[in-house]
């Protein structure tokens, strides 16, 4: 499997135009190898092997990149599909129960991988399917913005001082969640992805909505809920 794959890289670059840039293929290759290996032995990702994917994850799901030359290169949309395709393949390694004349689900994206690797133009479905991301470091304004608005109208429910809770409320949290939890927004026509301080803002608002409609707070959400509070004030 895993030499089939490397030979599936050598042949797909010679002949024909290869729309794969090398240091991508590269990467692929090699952790493709770690998926593969993962899916043969039916298994979750061990933590080194995860380290990998989420470096790959976070050099190619923005849709651009850095060359070691220092310039800027932006990815075409199928080896954007590619790089998706990666992300999904990282939760699939452990197979689910299919019927016996089917392909579970890992096996139907190995195959578009391999396929696209492949292919000498690129899809008209795919054109325009996957946008190029802006790069932001830390959490960006906007989401600070929109969740102090709910840290204001819940604070003083989630610390005691008032239990009045209607659904006008309810409906503050499902807009930001909604918002938010593609794991990508747009502000003035840019694209952005929902980074590690992003999703820890919505995974607070996500939790104390749960929670608000099982019929109470717990000391957990309550915790989380004045972090959070203490992290936007800075």
């Amino acid at each position: 499997m895993v030499f089939n794959f490397l030979l599936l890289l050598i042949i797909a670059g010679c002949g024909g135009e290869n729309l794969i840039q090398e240091e991508i293929e590269k990467d692929i290759d090699q952790v493709m190898t770690l998926l593969d290996s993962a899916y043969e032995e039916s298994r979750e990702l061990r933590e080194e092997e995860n380290v990998v994917l989420e470096k790959f994850n976070d050099k190619y799901i923005v849709g651009k990149f850095l060359l070691n030359d220092g310039t800027e290169y932006e990815m075409n949309d199928l080896e954007k599909e590619i790089a998706n395709d990666i992300q999904d393949l990282k939760h699939l390694t452990v197979p689910e129960e299919t019927l016996e004349n089917e392909e579970d689900l890992y096996t139907i994206i190995k195959k578009r991988v391999v396929e696209n690797l492949k292919a000498t133009e690129i899809p008209a479905e795919l054109k325009g399917q996957y946008p190029t991301y802006e790069i932001y470091s830390g959490l960006h304004p906007q989401i600070k913005e929109d969740a102090n608005v709910i840290i204001d109208v819940f604070d003083p429910i989630v610390n005691g001082t008032t239990n009045n809770i209607d659904r006008s409320l309810i409906d503050k949290l499902d807009v930001f969640i909604s918002k938010y939890d593609e794991m990508s927004f747009e502000i003035e026509g840019k694209q952005y992805l929902v980074n590690d301080e992003g999703w820890d803002v919505l995974y607070t608002i996500m939790e104390l909505k749960k929670e608000i409609e099982n019929g109470g707070l717990t000391s957990n959400v309550k915790v989380l809920f004045n972090e959070t509070k203490e992290s936007l004030s800075e």
